[in-house]
């Protein structure tokens, strides 16, 4: 589903013609529009005193809506303001039944095995998001060389000509079947009674006023203005790629650049998991957040493949490094109780400066409207911003001396990060932390 479906929203709205400012907004304000609502979840699993019906009715509710973007897109009748509902109502499933999924897998994976059973899982999702991406690749270059193959069947031009946009229902349509697929499975597992939940609420204000006094504030504050400097660039990623890169004439290097931070993610993870098991989560975070200050300006160097692969393959494993850094100080600095409620909030900031991020960059390229130098400006404008982000960095306070084990899972896949991970907390292995 993350590789066919979600990950070529961007592609699809610039096939409808919205322009590339609307294929950055369809990555980012779904997500936090999602975010938001996805607050809800801890309270409907009281109500319902159930983790399992929620999460099989978020599963469900997700796949439900990609069915009518799959129908619409097939049949070349899709308005664009459409993409960015089925985005949004797509983000509320995806996060609000992850956030309870967390909790669940936790109760019905045994202790002893979570390890093992974690890593395999996690290595199996990789090949799929890849087989996804790649295959979704393979789908529009077959799409986009079909008028050649159809030229002598009598189909008409107008036909023809949609092929394009039509192909895109081929992939959510696959993306809404593998949902499926894993929403009948989720039906299966079981569920212990009673529930435990028991979890302190950290309010606003004393979230705001551990900004400034507390291990887990401060780490927040870094990770929120870090979320700010990297999307005045990220989202523009994919419109430039396409439109300025010219690899909207070829979807197959398209993928291939999409999927190469994704190996150089899975490449580094073990090398990373050692750092935070000798240096710990700190010198791993610090690592990442320095090593991603110059990934931004890489697309200005050169518009070289090989060139661009190798440096999409080290951005991958610099976000590889910051991301684990950060789930593992996250888990190192919040006291267990307050844990879901300190996390719930700091994911509903992180996709509030997301949106901030964006907005400045989509500023840029409006304002110099959306020229190779707009690009460049905000390029550059985000490389700056994440510069300025290294002294809130310094001012963490060092984490775990040996950092627990820690499997994340894959919730989307970005040009120049690879992938926008969460932590699966039941994969810690408990005797150690």
């Amino acid at each position: 589903m993350v590789g066919a479906g979600e990950n070529y929203f961007p592609a699809f709205v610039l096939a409808l013609g919205m322009g590339e400012v609307a294929a950055a907004l369809v990555a980012t304000v779904p997500l936090v529009i999602g975010a938001a609502f996805q607050l809800i979840s801890a309270a409907v699993v009281r109500r319902l005193g159930s983790y399992k019906s929620w999460i099989v009715f978020t599963a469900g509710f997700q796949a439900a809506t990609l069915l009518p973007l799959a129908v619409m897109a097939a049949l070349d009748i899709c308005p664009g303001w459409l993409v960015f509902v089925v985005a949004s109502l797509y983000w509320f499933s995806f996060l609000s039944g992850g956030a309870a999924w967390n909790t669940w897998i936790g109760m019905n994976v045994p202790v002893r095995v979570r390890a093992r059973y974690f890593g395999w899982r996690n290595r199996l999702l990789q090949v799929a998001v890849l087989t996804g991406l790649l295959g979704g690749g393979f789908v529009l270059r077959a799409a986009e060389h079909a008028p050649e193959w159809l030229a002598g069947t009598g189909l008409s031009g107008e036909f023809l000509s949609s092929i394009g946009t039509r192909a895109f229902g081929v992939l959510f349509g696959v993306a809404c079947v593998a949902r499926a697929i894993s929403t009948y499975y989720l039906t299966r597992q079981s569920e212990p009674r009673p529930l435990p939940i028991v979890q302190r609420l950290v309010g606003p204000k004393e979230l705001v006023h551990r900004f400034f006094h507390g291990s887990d504030g401060r780490l927040i504050l870094y990770l929120v203005c870090m979320s700010i400097a990297a999307h005045i660039a990220q989202p523009f990623f994919n419109p430039f790629m396409l439109r300025k890169l010219g690899l909207e004439a070829e979807p197959d290097m398209y993928s291939l650049l999409l999927a190469a931070p994704l190996l150089g993610r899975a490449l580094a993870l073990p090398f990373c998991g050692a750092t935070a098991e000798k240096r710990g989560a700190r010198m791993l975070l610090v690592v990442g957040g320095v090593g991603l200050v110059p990934f931004s300006v890489n697309w200005l160097i050169s518009e070289n493949f090989v060139f661009l692969f190798v440096t999409q393959l080290a951005s991958g494993a610099a976000w590889a490094a910051y991301e684990l850094g950060l789930f593992l100080m996250l888990l190192d600095t919040t006291a267990p109780e307050e844990r879901t409620s300190i996390v719930s909030q700091y994911q509903f900031l992180n996709s509030l400066a997301m949106v901030a991020g964006n907005a400045l960059g989509a500023v840029g390229i409006w304002y110099l409207d959306a020229s190779w130098q707009a690009y460049a400006a905000v390029f550059v404008a985000s490389l700056v911003a994440r510069l300025l982000t290294i002294p809130l960095l310094l001012r963490t306070r060092p984490g775990a001396a040996h950092a627990p084990h820690l499997e994340m899972q894959t919730l989307a896949v970005r040009p120049s990060a690879g992938a926008v991970d969460t932590p699966i907390v039941a994969s810690m292995d408990e005797t150690r932390h």
